[in-house]
């Protein structure tokens, strides 16, 4: 082989890397070559003619550390003709960097507590943006100025657990002095805020149906108008027997998949890299019908669309027998099989390709949903029919009518249990659905999609009212509560025979929020998940689980395989979420309709198997935490709870920032550490002349509600009307101040009199200080007006917080206040899943270890006064 330097370059890496060490296996092969770092060389190999042992061995460059983005390893120019082999091979270039939140050439120093959560560096430890509280010294940002240490692992991560070194101040001076406030804040559930009386009429308040339809997922139908639809017909059946045995041990853990060579990808920040040896096999690839133009029934499209031609193609990706070598994420802290799995096929390029050979199309029989009697019950005409084998059939009716068809399906589940897939009711098939509940013994109906989408209808209101009874073929309901959440409505329903008889109750979980043409986040649909089987699994008698959406194939298949594979996962401690789905549809045609459903499932059960051991029963807080939580001492479950949460950042979408980078606005951000995303962008809507719609605030959902509460920065002076546009654009009438990270930023923008009658005028906005009340050390509270010249807007927020950088305090906060309402309406607690709530929106909200265990001492403290005062 010709004489040619070998150059190996890191690209993509968007930092600059510290070289600290070069770990190689295959030493002999080393013989006289010259590893440099930005043209400095790092480390020199010296002459190994007689070394021909495959050993390991760490070098250490000569001069020390070095930073740089290229590292270049070659030939040394003047080695002699023997120097050793003459050429290279190389597979893999590993880089390996600390873990988030660790430091030092081991790798096992702790970082101190940095301003606005950034990172230390990972080779010096030291805080560039500064500390975030003024006793923490710097450069290393800890109490004393020293560093706390962990034990290294063989693999170079670090330990779970860190020393806790010096004597610094207590807590009550440290935390309770930045943020004890807060404690005070929600336990007396009073808030430091602004209470806004609107300068006209703010709006009415919105009843049952206009709150529940307050979903964001389209925008010309905010409002849709719900009919009760009612159609005389009537309705009890066998379910299929399904066994554990019947749900065989999954084998794709074995015998994976194996696709090309995929491209590199860049480092990822905070986590460990190995090379990784995988033995192809021939995979034979099936033609079969494209979906490539199928639309997805679920997300808006009628049967028109669904009636493509029957096209097919042959899959002809060459898999070779090689040994194919590719870079795999190891197996990070707390990660296990099931995690892993997940991840290297998230990562990966197979899934679209695994979708591709999923059966399509009826497999099965489906002669009696084809029936001209019964086509007119049917959604999509032809295209989505229950399986003779598997339909559900109504008994009961043996009138001249009497008719045993409804479109829906019983799907098998892990070890017995059974689920009803089915389409979203018709004017025409409402008793029947009824019919159905009564039959089947239902008490809980999970319905994921509106009534209508992108203006065509997609299921009609099949229930009555809170207080309102109907009759439904020959079932009784009655409407008894509704429950709103951010994602969703919980509607409780009396259900019995009409003419008397044993009445139960049903509970229908109406998933709201499902975007159209596309799928929710992750932690959204989880925590629905989670609330609806947490209910269901505690009923006295099992019953099937009934999930609708409009089709019944493309959310309801999405829902229900989320639920199978965790009741698998948990059982057997490995997944096949492609063996999972096509059994599913063998059940019911075409189940997990399109693509970016098939991926949305690997994250759904990622993320809901991430975190099975992150919510608590309320009533068992107490045992499972006796001892005070400090936010500054080490606890070993919820810092684990943390790193997994670090970990999990990766399913985040890389945020897009292109409107917050904008030269028109990158001068109205405080930071440029924190941009607002343009998927979650508070826009303004109120037009002042000379001024655009941006401004560095985002919404984040709360408990209640989808976008109830947008959280911004503190204004700089410049754009101070911008925070009253987006209070009046918005209807807000709840501020909450939490401050600046530096003192004295915010007398610098004051944008609200101080004095009581006093008015200023920010634009087209004049605002009055009507009244101020101090509540205590930490709380003032101001009743101000706002009068505008403009139009006024009905887009009701409730809420706007800020704090300095619109993330540090203000996140924090949120993940706080969600937290309390868990915990006042489920009787759980979750703090995880309120934190991975907020960081969707706002990545770089409690980004601190301390911040996340003094959301634990915040509900150590709520439990304590609650005790108190149910004693007194």
């Amino acid at each position: 082989m010709p004489k040619k330097a070998l150059k190996l370059v890191v690209r993509d890496l968007g930092i600059m890397l510290t070289v600290v060490c070069v770990h190689r296996e295959d030493v002999h092969r080393m013989s006289e070559r010259v590893i440099t770092v930005d043209g400095v060389e790092c480390y020199r190999f010296p002459q190994l003619l007689n070394d021909n042992t495959l050993r390991k061995q760490t070098v250490h460059c000569t001069q020390g550390v070095l930073n740089g983005t290229i590292v270049r390893l070659a030939r040394d120019r003047n080695a002699g003709k023997s120097g050793g082999h003459l050429a290279i091979n190389l597979c893999e270039f590993e880089v390996i960097i600390c873990n988030d939140g660790y430091w030092g050439i081991t790798c096992n120093k702790m970082c101190g507590e940095c301003r606005d959560g950034a990172l230390c560096d990972k080779v010096t430890g030291n805080c560039t943006s500064g500390c975030w509280l003024s006793v923490l010294k710097p450069p290393l940002c800890t109490v004393n100025g020293s560093f706390s240490t962990t034990t290294p692992r063989p693999d170079g991560n670090v330990g779970d657990k860190a020393a806790n070194t010096g004597d610094g101040p207590p807590i009550p001076v440290i935390a309770g002095s930045v943020v004890g406030g807060v404690v005070f804040l929600v336990l007396a559930l009073i808030l430091l805020v602004f209470l806004i009386r609107r300068r006209c009429s703010s709006g009415k308040k919105p009843d049952e149906v206009h709150m529940m339809q307050r979903t964001d997922v389209t925008t010309d139908h905010a409002n849709p108008v719900y009919q009760n639809e009612r159609d005389p017909d009537s309705g009890p059946v066998s379910t299929p027997d399904t066994t554990e045995e019947q749900y065989a041990r999954p084998t794709a853990l074995v015998k994976p998949h194996i696709m090309p060579r995929s491209k590199p990808r860049p480092a990822q920040a905070g986590h460990m890299y190995e090379n990784v040896g995988v033995n192809g096999e021939v995979y034979p690839r099936p033609s079969r019908r494209s979906t490539a133009n199928m639309a997805d029934t679920d997300a808006g499209d009628d049967v028109d669309a669904l009636e493509t031609a029957d096209d097919t193609r042959a899959a002809e990706t060459a898999y070779y027998n090689d040994p194919v070598y590719m870079t795999s994420q190891a197996a990070t802290l707390g990660l296990d099989r099931v995690q892993q799995y997940l991840l290297d096929r998230l990562r990966g390029d197979t899934l679209d390709d695994e979708f591709e050979n999923l059966p399509y199309g009826h497999q099965q029989d489906h002669e009696v949903g084809s029936k001209e009697e019964n086509r007119s019950k049917n959604r999509f005409n032809s295209s989505i029919l229950p399986y003779d084998a598997t339909r559900v059939v109504l008994h009961g009716n043996s009138g001249p009518d009497s008719n045993d068809y409804i479109n829906a399906s019983y799907v098998r589940g892990f070890s017995n249990k059974t689920y009803i897939a089915a389409q979203g009711p018709k004017t025409n098939s409402v008793g029947d659905f009824w019919r159905m509940v009564w039959q089947e013994k239902i008490t809980h109906i999970v319905m994921l999609t509106n009534l209508k989408e992108a203006g065509k209808n997609k299921c009609v209101e099949y229930w009555p009212r809170k207080g309102k009874h109907c009759k439904y073929s020959s079932v009784d309901v009655t409407g008894l509560e509704v429950e709103q959440r951010a994602d969703c409505v919980i509607r409780t329903f009396d259900v019995k025979r009409s003419g008397g008889g044993p009445s139960r109750h049903v509970t229908q979980y109406h998933y709201v929020t499902w975007p159209d043409h596309s799928v929710p986040t992750a932690t959204a649909l989880v925590d629905f998940w989670r609330t609806v089987t947490t209910s269901h699994r505690n009923q006295q008698s099992p019953s099937p689980l009934l999930v609708h959406c409009s089709a019944g194939v493309g959310r309801t298949g999405t829902f229900i395989s989320l639920d199978i594979a965790i009741d698998v996962a948990q059982k057997q401690s490995e997944i096949d979420i492609f063996a999972i789905v096509q059994r599913m549809r063998e059940d019911r045609v075409n189940m997990v309709q399109t693509k970016s459903q098939y991926r949305f499932v690997h994250e759904a059960i990622l993320e809901a198997y991430t975190s099975r051991h992150t919510r608590l029963a309320l009533l068992t807080f107490n045992s499972v935490f006796p001892f005070d939580i400090d936010p500054i001492k080490t606890n070993d479950r919820i810092d684990s709870e943390f790193k997994l949460l670090n970990q999990m950042k990766v399913l985040l979408h890389k945020p897009s920032h292109t409107v917050a980078e904008n030269e028109e606005n990158i001068g109205k951000n405080r930071t440029l550490d924190i941009l607002p995303d343009d998927s979650h962008l508070a826009c303004l809507s109120s037009p002042v002349r000379g001024r655009n719609q941006y401004i560095n605030g985002v919404f984040v959902s709360t408990f209640f509600s989808r976008r109830g509460c947008i959280m911004t920065q503190l204004p700089l002076y410049h754009t101070m009307v911008d925070i009253w546009r987006l209070v009046d654009g918005n209807d807000v009438t709840t501020i909450v101040s939490l401050g600046a990270e530096v003192d004295g930023s915010e007398a610098d923008c004051c944008y609200w009199p101080h004095q009581e009658g006093q008015s200023k005028e920010f634009g087209p906005f004049t605002v009055t200080l009507s009244s101020k009340a101090i509540l205590g050390q930490h709380l003032t509270s101001y009743m101000v007006s706002l009068q505008s010249r403009n139009h006024s807007y009905d887009r009701e927020v409730y809420v706007l917080q800020y704090s300095g950088d619109g993330a540090t305090k203000s996140g924090l906060f949120r993940a706080v206040c969600d937290v309390i309402s868990r915990m006042s309406y489920d009787r759980d607690v979750d703090v995880y899943m309120a934190v991975r709530h907020v960081q969707i929106a706002r990545p770089e909200s409690v980004g601190s270890l301390v911040q996340y265990r003094y959301l634990y001492h915040v509900i150590q403290e709520h439990q304590k006064r609650n005790a108190v005062y149910n004693n007194a």
